[in-house]
């Protein structure tokens, strides 16, 4: 069984941007306190080529869709022009990188710059010539709601190109986090806590009804919490739907639309999910992080839920996210010999 990564990393650093823009600084991502290694229980790893490879064979995963690390926190960055040639540098960072593997192995995401979408809008064509199959649109450490229509030029283009646009959170400079004393506390929160604001936004706006043909993936906050909050947004429409431009419930639209939500391993909610959302459930190993998950988070889908679902959570659901129906199963690659497997 061959599995599709729907959410990998770089580890890129802060350094080797910054070389590539000639820049004379070390540091422009905020950091926060917290021990994420847990006193060194979870080992900070930047993998070779050899490692990652090594990686996906030894967990059957045929192909991956690689997301930044640091770039994670670009929304924070309230240097217009620092975050234009960031998320720049960090694209023609990618494409290196990709390069360096066997063709096939890793799918390429864009980044955008949320907090000045011209920018990007500008350059989708160019992503799509040069091979990204998506645009990351991170949802927070701007003060920027992803339903506002400041963002429908972006979610027009990327429909027209097929580039899928990726919701991907991370802890700094989450909403919501003051006062905890602990980063468990912290990672608990802050992913979900990003990922369903957004959401909101998005639904209620009509971002899904004005454009239809538009696949978007919301990342590394589980599947669960969907179910919820779609009850949440058909009841404010029931209520209010005098304020909002929808035309339908937001579940109906939810049910037709290209949306996606990631899991990494069993959740009893995943075939309620998967049958709420038009474009349903996809698997991510978030490796190389702290929290990555392997093989056995696949095997406790596959032991719980039916072949059918499983094929389509491991792997059916996340080519037709990323627009890659013609990729095999069969695809995968020996690291020395670059040769099928």
């Amino acid at each position: 069984m061959k599995i599709f990564d729907a959410d990998a990393h770089w580890i890129e650093t802060e350094t080797e941007l910054m070389k590539r823009l000639g820049y004379d600084r070390t540091r422009v991502m905020p950091r926060d306190g917290w021990d994420r290694t847990l006193n060194g229980k979870f080992k900070e790893f930047i993998p070779t080529i050899e490692d990652r490879i090594q990686f996906m064979k030894t967990n059957n995963i045929a192909s991956a869709v690689i997301h930044p690390t640091r770039c994670l926190s670009l929304g924070m960055i309230a240097e217009e022009k620092m975050a234009d040639t960031i998320a720049d540098s960090f694209n023609e960072y990618t494409l290196e990188q990709i390069a360096k593997f066997p063709k096939g192995l890793l799918h390429p995401i864009a980044l955008a710059v949320p907090q000045n979408i011209s920018h990007t809008i500008k350059k989708l064509d160019d992503y799509k010539k040069d091979g990204f199959i998506g645009v990351l649109l991170l949802p927070h450490g701007h003060d920027e709601l992803l339903g506002d229509s400041k963002f429908d030029a972006f979610y027009e283009k990327c429909s027209e190109l097929e580039l899928t646009v990726t919701v991907h959170p991370n802890s700094f400079g989450a909403l919501g986090i003051k006062g905890f004393k602990k980063f468990s506390e912290v990672h608990c929160i802050s992913f979900p806590f990003e990922l369903i604001r957004q959401f909101v936004s998005i639904c209620l706006s009509g971002v899904l009804e004005r454009f239809p043909k538009l696949k978007i993936a919301f990342l590394e906050a589980s599947a669960g919490w969907v179910p919820y909050w779609i009850n949440r947004l058909d009841e404010e429409y029931e209520l209010r739907h005098e304020e909002l431009t929808l035309q339908k419930r937001p579940s109906e639209t939810l049910k037709e639309a290209g949306f996606y939500v990631s899991c990494n391993g069993f959740e009893p909610e995943l075939q309620i999910v998967n049958d709420l959302i038009g474009g349903g459930v996809i698997w991510q190993s978030d490796y190389p992080h702290w929290d990555h998950v392997n093989i056995n988070s696949v095997f406790d889908i596959k032991n719980q839920l039916s072949s059918e679902l499983t094929n389509k959570i491991l792997w059916d659901n996340s080519v037709s996210c990323y627009n890659l129906q013609n990729l095999t199963k069969g695809e995968f690659y020996d690291s020395t010999s670059s040769r099928l497997l």
